[in-house]
Formats: structure tokens, sequence, C-alpha cells
């Protein structure tokens, strides 16, 4: 083979490769129509969590509910008013399953804590699967055992032993969704704010414009977030603190949770460690801040400024944290660090 038509095999192969894993849909279209392009153009690849597996939950879930349309507009409007009226269960009681914790001899440095089953006696030994937030109370230590576990769709658990019984911290039935991206805890209060934070479609490259985290499929998509929510320490039940919202552009919106309408999600929750009135949260819309514990929300950071006077959208804001020393001073990172 000669040299000429070896590269042009390469390139010709690597074309095809690109167009395998790429397609491009025009935003009006239906989810339907995501989900025939997407099965043209990928192939099953076996993995728990990979892309097909996550295409194929979504088309569970949303399926046969958006016909005949495909719509996912009034889907999202509809979750979002369920949101604004949820009546949570103010009834709180501990589901703490009696279930041996086994230890791994392979690995001697760690000891599995669990929670081993979101339901008494459901999946015994199978896990929670995602657990992807930890947060402990201020006062850990010194008697002080409190350790609470958030995950994409079993909720919110807590430990008040350090990890040795763990129970639902009342979020299977005090709030409108299950899907915690976010948990902190001050001396008085816990905080979650929600949403699956991980869940996207970033894989299928840069033509491909649906994203159930940007709302790109008829400008809207159902999976989102349903907002930020306080408890106390005292098991009190949940209160929404989605108060009223002002955006960078000066727009004033009655509720936060309407930010996050169209599409988008929270993924991390900080407390001032001072003053549990001054919280912020990392979401696929900006940062935002609230100074008075969610009776009104501010967003203070949106990306990069654009040149014109206004500001290009990072929608990977994912990192939240205090500097150590002086709380005055903010990071926040997502595709770069501020």
């Amino acid at each position: 083979m000669n040299k000429t038509l070896f590269l042009f095999l390469v390139f010709y192969l690597t074309i095809l490769v690109e167009t395998y894993a790429q397609f491009q849909i025009h935003p009006d279209s239906s989810f339907y129509t995501f989900l025939d392009s997407f099965y043209h153009y990928n192939q099953d690849d076996s993995a728990e969590g990979g892309l097909f597996n996550q295409v194929r939950r979504d088309n569970i879930t949303w399926g046969t509910r958006l016909g005949p349309s495909g719509n996912m507009s009034q889907a999202t409007k509809a979750r979002n008013q369920y949101a604004q009226t949820y009546a949570p269960n103010q009834t709180y009681s501990r589901n703490t399953p009696n279930i041996p914790i086994p230890i791994y001899p392979n690995a001697p440095s760690w000891t599995e804590l669990g929670p081993i089953a979101p339901v008494q006696g459901a999946n015994i030994g199978k896990g929670m699967g995602q657990i992807h937030r930890l947060a402990f109370h201020p006062n850990f230590g010194n008697g002080n055992q409190i350790l609470y576990a958030g995950s994409h769709y079993g909720g919110l658990y807590r430990t008040d032993d350090g990890g040795n019984d763990w129970y639902n911290y009342d979020t299977d039935r005090g709030l409108p969704i299950t899907s915690v991206g976010g948990v902190v805890v001050s001396l008085n209060h816990v905080f979650v704010c929600t949403g699956n934070g991980d869940h996207g479609y970033a894989n299928f490259g840069t033509n491909a414009l649906y994203d159930p985290l940007r709302g790109n499929i008829n400008n809207y998509n159902p999976i989102h977030t349903h907002g930020v929510y306080r408890n106390t320490n005292s098991n009190n039940g949940w209160q929404s603190i989605n108060g009223n919202t002002t955006l960078l552009d000066g727009t004033n919106i009655g509720d936060l949770r309407t930010v996050f309408e169209a599409g988008g999600t929270m993924r991390q929750i900080i407390v001032h460690p001072t003053n549990d009135a001054i919280l912020f949260i990392a979401t696929s819309q900006g940062i935002f801040k609230t100074n008075n514990q969610g009776v009104s929300w501010e967003q203070v950071l949106l990306g990069k400024p654009n040149g014109s006077g206004g500001y290009i959208l990072d929608p990977e804001w994912r990192g939240l944290a205090f500097h150590p020393t002086n709380p005055n001073i903010v990071y926040a990172s997502g595709k770069d660090i501020y």
C-alpha cells in the first residue's frame, strides 16, 4: 500500500468515526426525533453508567409521558408547578434496616458503612447506587457522630453513630424530588439543593444540540432541579427556601425555581461558617447567593464577560468553597476557577 492511499484511508476512517459518534438535530425537534437520531448513530455500549443506558432510562421515564408530540415544555412547567405547590408529609420517622455491613479483606484500610438499601428489606446488599455528596455536622466528634449522605435517586440519608446505622432524612416524603444535588450542614439547619448534577449527554460531541441539563429540545426539558430546601437538626420537616430572585441583568423573578423552568440543575451548596443566613449554590444557570436563608436570592456569577457588557454562561458550575481563614472570599469552579 502506498503512502498516499494509506493517509487517505486514515483520514476517511477518522471522519467516519467522528460522524458516527456525533449527530445534529434542530433544537425545536421533539424528544422522539432525538431518540431516533441517537439510536441511528449509537449502539448499545453495555456499560451500566454508559451513554446508551442514560438514554434508555430517559426513554423509559419520558417516552410514554410526552406523547404524541414529544414536546417537553408542558412536562417541565407541570413539574415546576408541582414543586411550588408541593405539601410535604411532615410526619418524621426513621427507617433503619438491620443489615450486617460487610468488610472486604482485599481493602483493609476501608470499611463499607452503607446505606445498604433505600427501603427496609429492598435490594439488600446491593447498595444505593450513586452516593455522591457527604456532609459532616459542624460539631462532629466529641460525642457528635452525625453525618449526611446525598444520592441522585434515593434522597438524603443520615447517620447518628458515624455510619453504623443510616435512615432516610425525610426526603422520601418531605421533598418533591429525591435527587439531592448538594448538602451542607450548619449548627441549626441542614440545607439541600436538588437535581441530578452529573446527568448529561456531553459525550455526543460538539454537534449535539440536545442536553438534558440545558433544555435544548423545544427549549425545554423536564429533567431539572426542584429548588433549595431547609430542615432543622430537630427533624421538623423540610421548608422551601426558593424566594424572590434577581438575575445579573436586573431581571426579577418571583421564585428561584422559575429560573430553571426550561431545564437545568443544582450541583453544590455551601453555608457561611459563622452565619447560616448566607448560602451559595452552584447551578447550570450560574452561581446564586442569599443573605437571608433563601427569602431572596441574587445571581452573582454567570461566566466570562462577552466583551459587550454581558456575560457568557458557564453551564458547568460545580465547585464552591469558602476560603479556610477568610469567609469573605469564595471560590467557584466551572470550566474555570473564580
